[in-house]
């Protein structure tokens, strides 16, 4: 864990790169703090490309809290490394987001996020996945309701993003990157290289 914090630290430096770290790994204990009546703030990352927004969320949600087993089966087959990594446009559904926060702690990343809709039942949801028990309820006219557990927390990235729920806006700490924070192309194929080369010491630090 302190090699790979001091390696982070030496392409990660700033404060919103620490800060979205520290705040993307507390997602993992969204549950856990609300059953404890604790609330809690989802994490969305916004602004220039290249900044390190989404290979924060793929760290966190692919390595750190992944099973090494589960990532290296993945990249084999070409496939993207983690389940926990969703875009947007497969999330077009509301009950799409709640079922894919039902089934582990383990944070989802959601790559741009801005195609959201941050409104209406979509808004509700991400409330509910923040504060709530349950994502979702779907009324059953016999038996009892389905319910979707809000097991997971939320890590967005997106380029842009405007919300105008405040009981959204108050849900979620919003970090927003600019060109300062960019990083050169071959500095993060060497941060992709270790963190490939020490997949299993990820684990262990989560």
């Amino acid at each position: 864990p302190r090699a790979f914090l001091e390696f982070f630290n030496n392409f990660y430096g700033t404060w919103r790169h620490w800060k979205a770290f520290a705040v993307g790994l507390f997602q993992a204990f969204n549950y856990l703090r609300k059953q404890h009546g604790r609330r809690n703030k989802l994490l969305f990352l916004k602004g220039e490309p290249d900044t390190g927004k989404s290979e924060i969320a793929r760290t966190i949600t692919s390595y750190i809290f992944s099973m090494a087993k589960n990532v290296k089966e993945k990249k084999e087959e070409g496939e993207s490394v983690s389940v926990q990594e969703k875009t947007a446009s497969s999330l077009f559904a509301p009950p799409r987001l709640a079922k894919e926060v039902r089934f582990t702690t383990v944070p989802v990343a959601i790559q741009e996020a801005r195609t959201l809709n941050l409104g209406g039942p979509t808004a509700e949801i991400i409330k509910n996945i923040a504060t709530e028990l349950i994502a979702y309820e779907v009324a059953r006219p016999y038996g009892d309701n389905l319910r979707y557990p809000a097991y997971a927390g939320l890590i967005a990235t997106t380029q842009a993003l405007q919300i105008e729920d405040p009981g959204l806006a108050d849900r979620i700490v919003e970090i927003a990157f600019t060109t300062r924070d960019k990083i050169p192309k071959i500095r993060v194929a060497e941060f992709n290289e270790w963190r490939a080369k020490h997949t299993a010491d990820l684990m262990a630090f989560g």
